[in-house]
């Protein structure tokens, strides 16, 4: 390797004798050199290890004479330099035994214990008298000459102070630095003693490495040239094994296939031609690059420990710097931190899975996780190239590179780039979305959200706990969302289901997809009602009336028979009632009060301020005039009139309840209900019954706020509510308008739309969307008497505007997309988002007679948020 910067190898400075084993080089820093000895070659039996025996057994050796007469010879050569001696292993000794008997400053590495040469208590051949006998005798001349005088003087003093005082003179000149657990500092090595003191004892942890191994002068280095090296080593327990590894990138030193470890040490220092002084190999930091990837890996919470995940992970790191394309490339790196976890490109590891040193691993420890993930995934490995993995949770984009993301146990975020991704949620309530291409969504146990934009792709979920998960979809831009949750059949076609506005398919052929118009989702074989929170509901009750009931145009009072009427009560102030059977009642002009009693009824309010109410059955509802679901929804941020409108009532069923342009009051009651209160200031109680209504009636909808609590309060006047709790999984269309929404118990999915709108998801795992606006959205709003149990994993978005977002109970994910940054209450210029997660118990969300009470404060413990600007 090349002298560190400002240091040159000494002309002729390099010895080598063959047969003895020795081997010296020296270097110059101005007045400074610096003479390195050579240590142990194992295979040199008649040499090194030769020497090491007699060395440490208080014996003579070739190699000391010779490692004297080096030093002699650079010293009358450089007269008044200081000289510094150093040597690993065998060197180490030699340049110990040279410091104290001539009074040099040696610092050795690993060094050989032959404090015993140095003794004269059983040293049997008294190592010191025969080194003066030698160089006595020795024949030199001038400046040799001179030296050889001096250094007989120190040894003369050496051997006297050894007389007089005992021990071994001189050793504060000798200073050692080792590697803990190294081969002479074990058995059977440590019965002979090493020269001068220990300073530093460097710790790589390093279980199942050998003595032998951990002696190697590359580790040393390594280790003293970037500490990160040795905190790698202690973090990542597998690191060494697999750099020792014989069947991976450990070769003999000897032969012409390069060692991995001694590759790393020439790319960080650089190589020059020992005669030309040509750059043979350019300094490109590659011991700083790899051990950065190595302590991205160790420092990424979840990864050391990780198993066979984590030996995968070193492998690469191994393999990249061995052989991979971007080894010698000195600003690159093979690992990127990224959200928790870490992603890298496979390319830059191998060009092919087959290649992949570390892919067993890899491969073992994903099929431990899942058997079945692993079998969809592995068809796929070979085509993805970016590949993300999360140590304790990942929240990470992709590219334009087909993609592998992989999350962990906690909550994940994966968004997939423009190819055909495959991202894995593993356990944790995570958020998925392919974004563009055919992606593969595998979210694992926990509630997961899948999200899909039209234009996405085509992609396949695959979900073994599909009751826990969701699915939101949204409009290419993502400003308006589609309802996935309520899903009707068609009359025509028993293997299609729409959405309420029609934009969302679900067909039933080979397998079950979800269809926008610009793209879909696969949802697989096994599909059943209430997976994906989407709920089926049979095709709309084709009314043929048997019987008809005309009014007049004055006020009549109209009933039905146990047959289909068609009730139409023309003008006037109505009073009718549908009795048994699948009635049709029309109130026409009025102020119209109907019923439709027993049976799948059909109820048209007209105009007027009508009351309107189901009763048992799955009614259909419309405060002005029959329609679609698709077109009321379309129709829902019309002009409202600003006045009062109509009162709706579902009651017992699965109902369709729809307001229109007035200020309306929507009650869903019981079961699944579908609720659409169109433009106006409507007021919907998804999961709530009223029993009787007079004409005078009425809602005031009061707002308090005192201090830091904000009361929602809809005091209704003129109508006999049920005071029971009721429950379903309901789909509420608030519409334009300032709405006010209560959706209760179930699942429920609610879109505010336009106007600043208060909306409560009560109990269970809803989906509440604020629309455009300054909105009030809570997941829960519980009372004190009710079970935890009841505080679903709710999903909010806010939407546009300046919003008020509350999760409460549950692992709530907490959207805003206008918000500024992760703090809480931070804002965009005006904008001002309360965003808050309180405690269930210094903080409550509650609701009694009717009163809503939003309490601020607190922060989110096992919620996601997200937030953008």
């Amino acid at each position: 390797m090349t002298a560190p910067p400002g240091w040159d190898q000494l002309l002729d400075s390099h010895k080598a004798d063959p047969t003895s084993g020795f081997e010296a080089i020296s270097f110059r820093r101005g007045t400074e050199i610096v003479i390195s000895y050579a240590g142990t070659y194992p295979k040199d039996v008649t040499g090194d290890i030769a020497a090491d025996l007699a060395l440490g057994a208080g014996g003579m050796s070739a190699q000391l004479t010779q490692a004297v007469d080096y030093y002699l010879k650079v010293r009358a050569a450089n007269a008044g330099a200081a000289i510094t001696l150093t040597g690993h292993s065998l060197g180490g000794g030699l340049a110990a035994l040279v410091g104290v008997f001539f009074g040099v400053e040696a610092h050795t590495f690993d060094q050989a214990p032959f404090a015993q040469s140095a003794r004269v208590f059983g040293n049997p051949t008294n190592v010191a008298t025969q080194l003066r006998q030698y160089l006595a005798g020795e024949t030199l001349t001038g400046n040799e000459a001179t030296v050889r005088g001096q250094m007989v003087a120190s040894l003369d003093d050496f051997i006297a102070q050894r007389a007089a005082n005992g021990g071994i003179p001189n050793t504060q000149y000798v200073t050692n630095i080792n590697v803990k657990g190294e081969l002479l500092s074990g058995v059977p090595w440590n019965i002979f003693d090493r020269i001068g003191s220990t300073v530093e004892n460097i710790d790589l942890g390093a279980a199942g490495l050998t003595g032998d191994q951990l002696h190697d002068m590359g580790l040393l280095t390594a280790a003293k040239l970037n500490d990160g090296f040795r905190q790698a080593a202690l973090k990542l327990p597998d690191f060494l094994k697999l750099l020792f590894d014989s069947t991976l990138y450990w070769k003999e030193t000897d032969t012409a296939d390069p060692n991995l470890l001694y590759q790393l040490l020439r790319h960080q220092i650089g190589v020059r031609d020992p005669v030309t002084n040509a750059v043979t190999i350019p300094a490109d930091g590659m011991l700083d690059r790899f051990t950065a990837d190595l302590l991205k890996v160790a420092n990424t919470g979840g990864l050391a420990a990780a198993g066979d995940l984590t030996k995968a992970l070193i492998a690469f790191a191994l393999q990249a710097y061995y052989e991979g394309p971007n080894a010698t490339t000195a600003d690159r790196e093979l690992f990127k931190q990224i959200g928790g976890g870490i992603e890298f490109l496979r390319s830059d590891v191998a060009a092919s899975l087959g290649e992949m040193k570390g892919y067993d691993d890899f491969q073992t420890w994903l099929a431990g996780l899942d058997t079945g993930t692993w079998n969809v995934i592995q068809p796929k490995l070979e085509n993805l190239l970016d590949w993300y993995v999360a140590g304790q949770y990942l929240n990470a984009t992709a590219g334009n590179q087909a993609a592998l993301m992989l999350g962990a146990g906690q909550t994940d975020n994966l968004t997939g780039g423009s190819q055909a991704d495959v991202l894995v949620g593993m356990g944790g309530n995570d958020r998925l979305a392919g974004n563009g291409g055919d992606d593969l969504l595998l979210g694992g146990m926990g509630a997961d959200l899948y999200r899909h934009k039209v234009g996405d792709g085509h992609d396949r979920i695959i979900d073994p706990d599909a009751a826990s998960a969701r699915i939101l979809a949204t409009s290419a831009d993502g400003n308006t969302a589609y309802n996935v949750t309520t899903f009707i059949r068609d009359k025509d076609n028993p293997n299609l289901w729409k959405n309420p506005d029609g934009q969302v398919t679900l067909a039933h052929g080979d397998t079950w997809q979800l269809q926008t118009g610009g793209g879909g989702i696969d949802l697989g074989q096994t599909f059943a009602d209430g997976d994906y929170g989407i709920h089926l509901k049979g095709p709309d009750t084709v009314i043929t009336p048997t019987n008809t009931v005309m009014g007049t145009c004055d006020g009549d009072n109209l009933s039905g028979t146990g047959a289909s009427d068609l009730i139409d009560g023309q003008g006037g102030n109505d009073i009718l009632g549908g009795a048994d059977g699948n009635d049709k009642l029309l109130g026409g002009d009025g102020d119209d009060d109907i019923v439709g009693q027993l049976g799948d009824d059909l109820v048209v309010g007209g105009a007027g301020h009508d009351r309107l109410g189901g009763n048992n059955g799955d009614d259909r509802l419309y405060a002005e005039n029959e329609t679609t679901l698709a077109d009321a929804i379309a129709a829902q941020d019309g002009t409202a009139t600003g006045a009062q409108g109509d009162i709706l009532a579902g009651a017992y069923g699965a109902d369709q309840v729809v307001g229109d342009t007035g200020n309306d009051i929507l009650f869903g009651g019981r079961d699944d209900d579908i609720l659409i209160g169109g433009a106006g200031d409507d007021t919907i109680e998804a999961d709530r019954e009223v029993w009787s209504v007079d004409a005078a009636w009425s809602v005031d909808r009061q707002t308090q706020t005192a201090g830091d609590t904000t009361t929602y309060q809809p005091v209704y006047a003129g109508m006999n509510l049920d005071t029971a709790t009721f429950t379903g999984n309901d789909t509420v269309h608030a519409g334009g308008g300032d709405d006010w929404v209560l959706a209760g118990a179930g699942d429920d999915w609610v879109d505010g739309g336009q106007g600043n709108d208060v909306i409560f998801g009560n109990i269970g795992a809803d989906i509440l969307q604020g629309g455009t606006g300054d909105d009030v959205i809570d997941g829960d709003n519980r009372e004190d008497a009710t079970s935890a149990t009841g505080h679903g994993n709710d999903l909010l978005d806010g939407g546009a505007g300046n919003d008020e977002l509350h999760g409460d109970g549950g692992d709530d994910r907490i959207i805003d997309p206008d918000a500024a940054s992760t703090g809480l209450g931070s804002a965009i210029g005006t904008r001002l988002d309360v965003l808050t997660e309180p405690s269930l118990n210094s903080h409550s969300i509650v609701l009694l007679t009717d009163v809503l009470k939003v309490s601020r404060g607190g922060a989110p413990s096992n919620d996601t948020w997200e937030l953008a600007a």
